[in-house]
C-alpha cells in the first residue's frame, strides 16, 4: 500500500470516529447537566375562619399567593375572615399559584323599634348605623301617642350602613272602621279583626246546604267605626 493510499484511509477513519462521537454524545446527552427535579406542589391548606393577614401568612409560607376578589355580608362570620376559596383545601398548587378569597364583612341589622319613644328610636337606629325617616302619624290603639307604632323595614331586615328605616308616630286610639268579613274563612276573618285592633266572637249556627266555617253575617256592619278593642259578632254555619 503506497502513501496516499495510508493517507485516504487514515483521513476515513479519522470522519468515521468524528461523526460516531457526535451522534453519540447528541443520542446519549454524555455531556448536557442534568435536569432539574420538577418544582414540589404544594398542598392548599384551609382558610376558612382565618384573617386575611393569616391566610396570606399561611400561603406564602407555602410558596403561594393570595387575592381577595369580593366581600360578603354574613352573620354566622367574623368580619375580615375567609369563608370561601377558590381552590379547595387538600388540593394541590403550583408554586406561585394565586389562591382567591371571600371575606365577610359586618353584617347591619334592623333593630327592634316599635314601641319605643321616638328620641331613644332615633338613637337605636343611628347606633345601628342606620337613618330614621318619618311618614304620617298612624292610629294605634295599644301604643301611647308618641312612641313608635310602625317600622319598615322590619326588624332583623339586613341594609347596608346609612340606609333609611320608615318609622310611624302613634297617634294614639282612634275610632277603628269595621271591615269586611262576610265571605272569608273564620280562620281569616279573626286575622283581619286582629291586625285591626278588635275582638271577635262567633254565634254559631246549623243550617243545611250552607257554606261551613263561613261569615254569614257580622254585626257592627262592615264601615261601622267603632272604638279600639271593640267586639264583631261573626255568624259561622258548622253543620
Amino acid at each position: 500500500m503506497n502513501g496516499s493510499s495510508v493517507f485516504l484511509v487514515a483521513f476515513f477513519t479519522s470522519v468515521l470516529a468524528s461523526v460516531g462521537t457526535v451522534f453519540l454524545v447528541e443520542r446519549l446527552h454524555v455531556f448536557e447537566p442534568p435536569a432539574a427535579p420538577p418544582a414540589e406542589l404544594a398542598v392548599v391548606p384551609s382558610l376558612s375562619g382565618q384573617s386575611e393577614a393569616e391566610a396570606r401568612a399561611n400561603l406564602q409560607a407555602l410558596g403561594l399567593g393570595l387575592f381577595v376578589v369580593g366581600r360578603e355580608s354574613q352573620k354566622e362570620a367574623k368580619p375580615g375572615t375567609v369563608i370561601r376559596q377558590a381552590i379547595a383545601p387538600g388540593q394541590k398548587a403550583n408554586p406561585g399559584e394565586v389562591q382567591s378569597v371571600v371575606l365577610a364583612e359586618a353584617v347591619f341589622e334592623v333593630p327592634e323599634i316599635v314601641g319605643q319613644a321616638r328620641d331613644a328610636a332615633e338613637a337605636k337606629l343611628k347606633e345601628a348605623g342606620f337613618v330614621a325617616s318619618f311618614d304620617a302619624p298612624l292610629s294605634h290603639a295599644q301604643i301611647p301617642a308618641g312612641n313608635i307604632a310602625a317600622q319598615s323595614p322590619k326588624a332583623g331586615t339586613t341594609l347596608k350602613p346609612g340606609e333609611e328605616v320608615e318609622l310611624r308616630v302613634s297617634a294614639g286610639p282612634a275610632e277603628v272602621e269595621i271591615p269586611k268579613l262576610v265571605g272569608f274563612s273564620l280562620a281569616h276573618a279573626k286575622n283581619v279583626l286582629a291586625e285591626a285592633g278588635l275582638q271577635h266572637a262567633v254565634r254559631w249556627v246549623d243550617l243545611p246546604e250552607t257554606a261551613t266555617y263561613v261569615v254569614l253575617r257580622q254585626t257592627p256592619d262592615e264601615g261601622t267605626k267603632v272604638q279600639p278593642d271593640a267586639t264583631v259578632t261573626l255568624v259561622i254555619n258548622r253543620e
